[in-house]
């Protein structure tokens, strides 16, 4: 058996931006005495703030969801041996070609707009 090479696909490539972006925010917004890293307009008052914790609800809901309905279809057009009984293209798949993908956007922008943090913003621009 020789080694296997591991090839680094783009969902792997999120996870560990993502992962990442939330390592760094916490030590330095926590040690920084500063609000430099904070999105002050998600901060601004109480209104703009309740409003961006209910965006930010949603868009995780609405991700969990997305990404829970291609995980059934994913399942459903494979075979047990990973190998593929057809290419699906219904369902959530009809409307976006990659939803795995979608889901874990949609789940980072509710961090960003949980955290109001502008070192997980630019993360998410990054991704």
């Amino acid at each position: 058996m020789g080694l296997r090479r591991h090839v680094l696909n783009i969902g792997t490539l999120i996870g560990i931006i993502i992962f990442i972006a939330i390592t760094i925010h916490f030590p330095i917004c926590l040690w920084a005495k500063t609000d430099v890293f904070y999105i002050h307009f998600l901060r601004s008052n109480d209104v703009v703030s309740k409003l961006s914790f209910a965006i930010a609800i949603l868009l995780l809901v609405i991700g969990g969801i997305i990404g829970a309905i291609a995980h059934q279809a994913f399942n459903r057009a494979h075979t047990e041996y990973n190998k593929i009984k057809y290419i699906e293209k219904s369902g959530v798949y009809k409307l976006v070609r990659h939803p795995f993908y979608l889901s874990m956007i949609l789940i980072f922008i509710t961090f960003v707009l949980l955290f109001k943090s502008y070192i997980l913003l630019a993360a998410c621009i990054a991704i």
